[in-house]
């Protein structure tokens, strides 16, 4: 992550590996995870809206592609701008690891891969390259597709919230308000992004409420949509990578 100010927000603040680890897209010895946020718990919030945290994520930039599958070619014009790609939550376990103690809780931190990154080796140019996986290759993808040098990705909130049996509240709102006053604020004044795309609906109503017109915002179709619930539509997964392209290149238009 080439922003050390991100960096240690990611690295520091919300996972503590004290620093940045080597970007590997999978280690075979787990990452040393030192401790992680747990604000939610220790606030109370977690205890007024029942059930648990458990799965983390941190952050991604496109220089972390880079590291892993190369420079990225040249085809065209670069978008230079800052670009922010959102999403809203660690919605799977992608391999996180075994769950990690500290201060008295329990989380599965991304110890056994660097998040985001692509389980591939080269630039991929379409569908059939993503190695079954519509995250890293498909950003790797949308990177390639609209010469986008300057991307940060990230979750609108950083811990995977799992209901509880005997909830007080019916979702977990309190929680995705704490958490984005306490990180994505501070990730939006540092990155400034002039494009935030929002891959799913509650990512973008989420980023929304903080937005206040500071940039464009678009709202993109769901990696996992794309992946496994394009067959509840008239569409295949071709048709939704090229309307997400079309959004794309529309809101790119306005800004160089």
């Amino acid at each position: 992550m080439k922003n050390n100010l991100l960096a240690k927000i990611n690295f520091q603040e919300i996972l503590n590996y004290h620093g940045q680890p080597i970007v590997q897209n999978s280690y075979s010895k787990p990452l040393n995870c030192h401790g992680y946020c747990i604000s939610c718990e220790e606030s109370g919030l977690l205890q007024q809206t029942g059930g648990r945290l458990e799965l983390m994520s941190h952050g991604c930039d496109s220089s972390d592609f880079e590291t892993l599958l190369g420079l990225l070619p040249k085809e065209g014009f670069q978008v230079k701008q800052p670009i922010l790609f959102l999403l809203e939550n660690p919605g799977e376990d992608y391999g996180n690891g075994m769950p990690i103690e500290f201060r008295g809780f329990r989380k599965k931190p991304p110890v056994y891969h660097y998040y985001w990154t692509p389980n591939i080796e080269n630039w991929p140019e379409r569908i059939s390259q993503f190695n079954g996986n519509f995250y890293g290759p498909y950003f790797a993808y949308l990177m390639r597709k609209h010469q986008l040098i300057n991307v940060y990705i990230t979750n609108l909130i950083k811990c995977k919230w799992i209901r509880g049996h005997d909830n007080k509240v019916s979702n977990d709102n309190l929680l995705r308000q704490h958490c984005v006053e306490l990180y994505l604020k501070k990730e939006i004044d540092i990155f400034s992004p002039q494009i935030v795309f929002c891959f799913g609906k509650k990512a973008e109503r989420g980023f929304k409420v903080i937005a206040h017109g500071r940039c464009i915002i678009v709202y993109l179709f769901h990696p996992s949509y794309i992946a496994n619930r394009y067959q509840t539509t008239k569409y295949s997964q071709k048709d939704l990578v090229n309307k997400n392209d079309n959004s794309i290149r529309e809101a790119i238009e306005q800004i160089v």
